[in-house]
Parts: C-alpha cells; sequence; structure tokens
C-alpha cells in the first residue's frame, strides 16, 4: 500500500512539537543545576527531598541511671564536621568534645554531686554544638546515695552558739555544699555574711547579729546558709535574746 508523503505543514508542526520538547527539557535541567548551585553556596547544604538529607543531631548515654561520680560516656552523631560540642548536665558544663568529621564524638564524664540533695530525680544531659548552635538531649537517672566526696549529700551547718544578743559573733561552719562556690548567709532575711567553699565542701566563717529585730523582744530565729551555684541550704535556730 503507498503512503502519501507527509504534507509540508505536517512537517512543520512535527518539528516544532520536537524543538517545544527539547526546549522544555533543557528549562528543567538547567532549573536543577541553578538550585543545586545556589545550595552550595551555604556550605554543605543538601536537597531536603533527596536521600541524605541533613539530619538531626543525637547523642545516647552510656549509663542512664546512678550516683554522683557515675562514671558516663557521652556520644553523639550528626553534628557538624569537626565543630566543638559544650556538654552540660542541666546547668552545669562538663566539657567539651571535639566532633569528628563525620560530625560523631565520644567523650566521657563523671555525674557531678551539685544535685545529690535533689535525688532521686531526672537530668537532662545537653549537648550544643558551636557552630550550628543546634542541641542533643538524653535523660539521666541521678539516684540518692552519691559517693563523689565529702561535697556530695544535704548540706548541713552548725553554729558555735545557738543563742544571744545583738551584736554577737557567732561561728556558722557549713558541710557538702559545692566545692568552689560562695555560700551566702542569712540571719531570718538579712544577709550577714559570706563564705568561700572549700574543694571538699567545707566552709567556716565568723558573723554579726544583726540588731534589725530586736524591736520584736526574745524571739527565736533562723541562721541560713545557702549555696550560690549548688542552691544547697542549711538551717539552724537561733534564740535572739534582749538582756
Amino acid at each position: 500500500m503507498n503512503r502519501k508523503p507527509m504534507s509540508g505543514s505536517h512537517w512543520t508542526d512535527s518539528l516544532a512539537k520536537v524543538i517545544g520538547l527539547f526546549v522544555a527539557i533543557v528549562g528543567l535541567l538547567t532549573s536543577i543545576i541553578t538550585l543545586v548551585t545556589q545550595l552550595g553556596a551555604f556550605g554543605n547544604a543538601r536537597i531536603p527531598f533527596l536521600p541524605g538529607a541533613a539530619k538531626d543531631p543525637s547523642i545516647s548515654l552510656s549509663v542512664g541511671q546512678g550516683p554522683s561520680n557515675t562514671g558516663l560516656v557521652i556520644t553523639g552523631s550528626d553534628f557538624a564536621s569537626n565543630e566543638r560540642v559544650a556538654l552540660a548536665f542541666h546547668v552545669d558544663q562538663l566539657g567539651t568534645a571535639q566532633a569528628d568529621d563525620t560530625g560523631a564524638f565520644s567523650y566521657e564524664v563523671k555525674i557531678p554531686g551539685t544535685y545529690d540533695a535533689f535525688a532521686p530525680r531526672n537530668v537532662t544531659v545537653r549537648a550544643t554544638g558551636s557552630s550550628t548552635a543546634k542541641t542533643a538531649t538524653a535523660e539521666f537517672k541521678l539516684l540518692a546515695g552519691g559517693h563523689g566526696g565529702e561535697s556530695t549529700g544535704p548540706a548541713t551547718i552548725s553554729l558555735s552558739a545557738g543563742r544571744g544578743r545583738s551584736g554577737s559573733e557567732i561561728t556558722v561552719t557549713g558541710e557538702n555544699f559545692a566545692g568552689g562556690e560562695e555560700v551566702e548567709i542569712r540571719f531570718h532575711v538579712t544577709i550577714i555574711g559570706n563564705a568561700l567553699v572549700e574543694s571538699n565542701g567545707h566552709f567556716e566563717t565568723v558573723v554579726t547579729i544583726p540588731g534589725d529585730f530586736d524591736v520584736f523582744g526574745e524571739r527565736q530565729y533562723s541562721i541560713t546558709a545557702v549555696g550560690k551555684t549548688s542552691v544547697k541550704s542549711s538551717s539552724r535556730p537561733f534564740l535572739l535574746t534582749i538582756r
């Protein structure tokens, strides 16, 4: 069967369709190349809908619970390549880890005794990237019975005298506060002194009983010591005498 030759108009239409398809394909490829180039201007950015997109960082703990002074290995992944990562136990700084070129790190720490007075309780371990500011967290259950040294356990104070007049000098001795922290001494609500805690959690300071409360006659008040860092506190009664 003989076929009729294609007319000139049909050839023109077919050629136009082929050219239009070619132009559309070129336009699509150009758009993809432009997008990839623009993303590349922001460093290691990746197209979010493609495999291998950036992941949120995460951390894991070698031990999930324990008392203070427990040895703990914090392992992190998916941080930025070679960035420094700050580690914290609630608000206490534990150290700074160095991520490798894959964004992973492993860092060994010991649980501080700062929060022994509140145990048992869950405390957040936090890792924050220095360059990305991205954060990952994990929960650690702090158990009672910490053995991190003399500065663990409930704080206590003792007084050289349990009674006296205003103007009397009293020695306040404290134990089991956080080493190196400053302790504020109060008589009822009046601040009467400060002391610096030794590394073993001990402090001793002399304070003067104020005259603010003489007008109320002979009454019993409290002398209280509060750690500014650990927030540990302890009180002892003191009888304010007038004669």
